[in-house]
């Protein structure tokens, strides 16, 4: 699981990866690997149990990644994540840090990004328009070079 920025914040900025979780399934053996990649489940109480639907949760070990305003001094540290339904959470070790996820609808998304959008056009106009209008030579070139024609 590779987790990027949709929307970025003063730290880490739009488009770079926030954290990254291994998903692979781990085989049981009696001999442990000299790199562990998941730790212990954590154990619910009766009604938690009742709330989530299972007696455990499982977590895997992952990287988030931090950072001064800005971007500056960008570091790696030790995280995890929890997975239940439809939900899953990461928590950054170091800085007892943690982050919640629910799947979100099509139109929620599609609002947050136009309104990420409108605040980069708010900021600097000409920059953005700029940034449109190279998009769309670089469509339409691709659409020439692949054949596509105007009509």
């Amino acid at each position: 699981l590779i987790a990027t920025k949709v929307t970025g914040d003063k730290n880490v900025p739009e488009g770079e990866i926030t954290f990254t979780v291994d998903l692979t399934p781990k085989i049981s053996t009696s001999v442990k690997p000299a790199h562990v990649t998941n730790i212990e489940p954590i154990e619910l109480n009766p009604h938690e149990e009742c709330q989530w639907g299972r007696q455990f949760l499982p977590r895997l070990l992952g990287k988030g990644q931090e950072a001064s305003e800005n971007f500056t001094d960008p570091r790696w540290m030790e995280g995890f994540a929890i997975l239940v339904n439809e939900y899953f959470s990461f928590t950054w070790f170091p800085l007892g840090r943690q982050i919640f996820f629910a799947r979100a609808s099509s139109e929620l998304t599609a609002r947050m990004l136009q309104d990420a959008k409108d605040e980069k056009l708010e900021s600097d106009p000409v920059s953005e328009m700029k940034n449109v209008a190279q998009n769309m030579m670089e469509e339409t070139y691709v659409f020439k070079m692949e054949g596509g024609c105007f009509e």
